[in-house]
């Protein structure tokens, strides 16, 4: 019997409850939450125990513990089962009564948000009932957990919930436990003590498991802010099996906050030479056209978001609308340009970051002189967009200009209230360590937020040591 690998240091992302008949769609579902670096639980293919047996009750439970989110997917089958039932009331007993866990229906066949029982009405629904298109709906659920995971760091509480009354995060009510630094907004939640334990993990690893493993490590040493070894991770974790693209999707993600494009491209070129759902291809070849603008290759970026449209009949929104953006001459350009403009100086956060950062390509092809206070803006509307910080961070960088990003930064930190305050700087504080190389303004920033001294001793102290633990072990 193959039970269900659990530990600590393994931490399941998402659980996956659904009705036997729907395994195809729980498993699609899976790889997709993967492609994003999520690791999910599906009990048909990870658990090997009979149903509704003791060994099946006590894996589902440690998963159940383990997992901070659970996604239903609601079907005639589902809402009859009594062990679905058992593991969505599980987590949804535990949001009532600690404000613990995130919760969410998709509704496939059948019943629709409003005729749901009355626990599930309470939640932020993806009614995907007339969906033609099942990657949309993957996508819209792997936002909704990408939003979740985001909230988590954003407010000193172990989980959160989406609630459909608000579509937001539900705040907690309880006591926080003793502050240390695991428990500040934006600070590493993977120690030392983590990333020991997966080295030796991966020490004893047989071949099949050694590229997961390799995975884990990465993932540990990326939360540990150390890019660099994460990086090393994450290319040994592909090699040993290429069909882990979260490896890919992971040192993308970490090429990008390093300030370099031209691997964020090498590696979506890499991963678009695999077998990739059509939907999903899209997006990545949305995604490889903006890298292209930045490095100022038009033809390249139009022949890419061209591919968009193409493989996506169409339904790839951002990818139309990026290819118009190249594709307007003439009058056209003041038109379109002066718009997004207009809407992104009125439009305010993330919106508005997305807009400017639009303004700004156009721009570079056609109004350079205006691209670094596009850039400038679209950082003070959303300092947590990568893109935009790998963009203006890199342009100051290379006119050594970098004290102009430590002033930006320190006033975006005073304009910012509560957690919010310290996301920011242990946000910037984890670029300067990995993108400029200067720990010294990393603390300064931390200092600059008011983090408690002991807090922030804590912080460089598990930095250090996770430092010494790559070089021990020959992650160079």
């Amino acid at each position: 019997m193959r039970h269900v690998t659990h530990s600590r240091g393994q931490n399941w992302d998402v659980f996956i409850s659904y009705a036997s008949e729907d395994l195809r769609h729980a498993s699609l579902l899976s790889e997709r939450l993967a492609q994003r670096g999520w690791r999910c639980f599906v009990s048909g293919r990870d658990l090997d125990a009979h149903v509704g047996s003791s060994d099946w009750t006590e894996a589902v439970d440690r998963v159940l513990d383990d997992a901070p989110i659970l996604v239903l997917l609601v079907t005639p089958a589902a809402l009859e089962s009594r062990w679905v039932e058992y593991e969505w009331r599980s987590v949804h007993s535990d949001i009532v009564a600690r404000q613990v866990g995130l919760l969410i229906p998709v509704c496939l066949r059948g019943e629709g948000p409003a005729t749901l029982p009355r626990a599930l009405r309470r939640y932020q629904c993806v009614d995907a009932r007339d969906s033609e298109e099942l990657g949309a709906t993957f996508e819209r659920i792997a936002e909704l957990v990408r939003v979740s995971m985001t909230a988590r760091t954003a407010a000193a509480s172990p989980v959160l919930a989406l609630t459909s009354e608000t579509g937001g995060v539900v705040a907690p009510r309880h006591t926080p436990v003793q502050p240390s630094y695991e428990t500040l907004p934006g600070f590493p939640k993977a120690g030392a003590d983590v990333i020991a334990a997966l080295q030796r993990k991966l020490g004893c690893a047989s071949p099949g498991e050694r590229a997961r493993a390799m995975f884990e490590l990465g993932r540990a040493y990326r939360d540990c802010l150390q890019a660099v070894f994460a990086l090393k991770c994450f290319q040994d974790a592909y090699k040993e099996d290429p069909s882990l693209v979260a490896a890919l999707v992971e040192a993308r993600s970490v090429y990008r906050t390093l300030g370099k494009p031209e691997m964020v491209e090498k590696l979506l070129r890499l991963e678009l030479r695999g077998k990739v759902e059509a939907s999903y291809k899209g997006k990545l070849l949305v995604e490889l056209g903006n890298v292209l603008i930045d490095r100022s290759d038009f033809d390249g970026a139009s022949a890419a978001y061209s591919a968009a449209v193409e493989v996506s009949n169409g339904r790839e929104v951002v990818a139309v609308e990026a290819l118009a953006d190249m594709s307007i001459i003439g009058a056209d350009v003041d038109n379109r340009y002066g718009s997004l403009k207009r809407m992104g100086f009125q439009a305010v956060g993330e919106l508005a970051s997305r807009l400017l950062l639009r303004a700004a390509r156009i721009a570079r092809r056609v109004a350079s002189n205006e691209l670094e206070n596009l850039l400038q803006a679209a950082y003070q509307r959303d300092p947590n967009n990568e893109e935009v910080a790998m963009l203006y961070e890199s342009m100051l960088v290379a006119a050594d200009r970098t004290d102009m990003i430590l002033e930006l930064q320190q006033d975006l930190i005073s304009a910012a209230e509560g957690a919010q305050k310290t996301l920011l700087a242990s946000r910037f504080a984890y670029r300067w360590i990995n993108r400029h190389q200067n720990e010294t303004t990393a603390v300064s920033l931390l200092k600059f937020a008011d983090v408690p001294p002991p807090l922030i001793s804590g912080f460089a102290r598990e930095i250090e040591q996770a430092k010494r633990l790559a070089h021990s072990t020959g992650v160079t």
